[in-house]
């Protein structure tokens, strides 16, 4: 049988619903008080329960813990809004509900594409509910369309590459608006951009010119103590902090850019169409539902050659695992070393529970672990890192929190400044863990878009804080060209006659300070500081790079070795170098088809 839009539009009772599956070869149903159990594998004995809800969902998740084999929900509610349900559970055990939910007076052409796959004793087309690649294949279509006519209709800046560069400098900030819209944080109304648009069209004035960089510079970019007061109406709009909303250098490049009210409305119709929703883990699961992830796919999807420069979205599963399997194993060694035990995995530390063992593992371990991921992409391997930290972060201070010592003690005090401890956490983990380094400019600023978001998944209008500087977390640059080695503290360097450990100890004390600012002005003076330091060195290693390739005969002129754009991890990271480097290293595998190898 074949599922159409009227065929949904018709499920109006249990015995319509009842047909439908029936007809698709579900032949063991059974009528139940509020709802209908359907066998889907009699090979497996599992089950979906469907359900005609009249309270809050999450009182029906326990169905899927008992022992009848009930994997899957389908909830009704009101027969106008249905959604199927499963419960995953964690390496640490904990429990993760995925949803997937469509609405009866309007199926989206994806959700019937999935309702049409289901199928008897083919348990991996109920799987194949919760994927999200129709909804992100159905976006990106539309996006592509929209990103081209932004590059066509942008004016004022003449480098071709510096102009599609833009188009994504926009469309990232239009994006992260999106999200901070559907929270409420934009005037407290989610279709806030769009109606503005509206409005500024309405007065035939210039949305870009008249709005977009007022919103970006005068708001999003100042705390209120330094906005003008005749732009009271406003001030309910954050202070984000971060850079996403500092002047990028094509803007100050190239100070005369200009774009068209037509392609801005089209673009601001577009994306207003859909629901976005902040927390990459929430379990919406509904038709035009986005999640930061999306960021992930248009990037993989962008790049031109993008399996040339090895591009890939890993998927979610994948990099959890990965992370998973890289931090833990790392966490239960260094307890292991300290502490002279077996433990073999980290569930055993956590269940039992020893306040000194868990003390090490808070204090020493997870607040000073660095994890790198050195062709980061679009973050998700960062993103799944921080995941997993959160996870042991959250799990070893609700063992230790009541313990009454100095530790303790200058902790609390440290969360009590955040409005969650949540947060705290979070952005400990985003500031002091996580790295990354990619030769996609575009990459790096994805990457962080995906950081903040993280962030702000966990604010309220109430609890909104600024956004932490991360520019020295993540980085461009070629991680496989480059000295890997600190530079010779000893030296003595040509531009101002002072010792390179001078010169390391300055870089190291200024990045401390620009992750800690928030007020933008002091940022921008602290960023050229630190950029026109490295900056410096970086062309001393460069010329001792490129003297050392020649002297070994490789044929690269100097302009093809710029290109390259090595990257001086000693230098770049030498607050981690000088230590031995970094702890966890993350990313995808050699991945090899096995049965292709005759020695796996």
């Amino acid at each position: 049988m074949n599922i159409v839009k009227g065929t949904v539009q018709n499920w109006t009772s249990l015995e319509e619903i009842k047909k439908v599956f029936e007809k698709k070869g579900f032949s063991d149903i059974e009528d139940e008080e509020h709802g209908l159990l359907i066998n889907i594998s009699e090979e497996l004995r599992e089950f979906l329960k469907v359900i005609v809800i009249d309270d809050d969902i999450s009182k029906y998740y326990k169905d899927l813990e008992g022992s009848l084999g009930i994997e899957y929900l389908l909830l009704i509610d009101s027969f106008s809004e249905f959604t199927f349900i499963r419960q995953k559970i964690t390496t640490l055990g904990k429990k993760r509900i995925e949803k997937f939910k469509f609405y009866r007076e309007d199926p989206k052409n994806s959700s019937l594409i999935k309702l049409n796959t289901l199928e008897f004793e083919k348990v991996e087309s109920f799987e194949n509910l919760f994927d999200t690649k129709a909804v992100v294949d159905d976006f990106y279509k539309q996006y592509k369309e929209m990103r081209n006519k932004l590059v066509a209709k942008i004016q004022g800046i003449k480098d071709k590459d510096d102009k599609d560069k833009y188009a994504q400098v926009i469309f990232d900030r239009l994006i992260f608006l999106h999200f901070i819209q559907y929270k409420g944080f934009l005037c407290g109304d989610k279709h806030f951009l769009y109606e503005k648009y509206k409005e500024i069209y309405a007065l035939k004035k210039n949305f870009f010119d008249d709005f977009m960089k007022f919103l970006f510079f005068e708001l999003l970019n100042k705390p209120n103590n330094q906005r003008s007061l005749k732009h009271a109406e406003f001030f309910d709009i954050p202070f984000l902090n971060g850079g996403l909303f500092r002047e990028h250098r094509i803007e100050n490049e190239n100070p005369k850019i200009w774009i068209s009210n037509d392609v801005l409305g089209d673009i601001l119709q577009f994306l207003d169409d859909w629901y976005w929703y902040v927390d990459e883990s929430s379990d919406f699961g509904e038709d035009k539902a986005l999640s930061p992830e999306i960021l992930g796919h248009i990037f993989e999807k962008t790049i031109t050659g993008q399996k040339e420069k090895g591009a890939y979205y890993t998927p979610e599963p994948i990099t959890r695992y990965i992370s998973e399997n890289t931090i833990f194993p790392y966490c239960v060694e260094k307890v292991n070393e300290k502490f002279s035990k077996y433990y073999k995995e980290i569930k055993n530390i956590l269940s039992k529970g020893d306040i000194e063992e868990i003390s090490y593992l808070y204090f020493d371990v997870l607040k000073n672990i660095s994890i790198l991921d050195n062709a980061v992409g679009s973050g998700a391997f960062l993103l799944a890192a921080q995941k997993v930290l959160l996870t042991l972060h959250e799990e070893c201070w609700g063992i230790i929190k009541d313990e009454n010592n100095a530790l303790i003690k200058s902790e609390i005090k440290a969360i009590e400044k955040h409005k969650t401890t949540k947060y705290h956490f979070k952005k400990w983990i985003i500031s002091h863990n996580l790295y990354g380094v990619d030769i996609e400019e575009g990459a790096i600023e994805i990457c962080k878009l995906r950081l903040w978001l993280s962030l702000v998944s966990e604010f309220t209008k109430e609890t909104i804080e600024p956004l932490p500087n991360i520019d020295y977390n993540v980085m461009c640059g070629n991680s496989l060209i480059g000295y890997i080695q600190p530079p010779k503290e000893e030296q003595v360097t040509l531009q101002d006659s002072r010792r390179m450990s001078d010169i390391l100890k300055e870089i190291h004390k200024l990045k401390e300070e620009f992750s800690q600012e928030e007020d933008p002005k002091k940022v921008k003076e602290l960023k050229k500081k630190i950029d026109s330091v490295i900056e410096k060195e970086n062309e001393n290693l460069n010329d001792s790079l490129f003297g050392e390739l020649t002297h070994r005969g490789v044929k690269l002129s100097r302009t093809d070795f710029n290109k390259l754009n090595p990257f001086h991890w000693g230098l770049k990271f030498h607050e981690k170098f000088i230590s031995g480097g970094f702890d966890v290293v993350v990313g995808n595998p050699p991945y090899v088809r096995a049965d292709t190898e005759d020695h796996l």
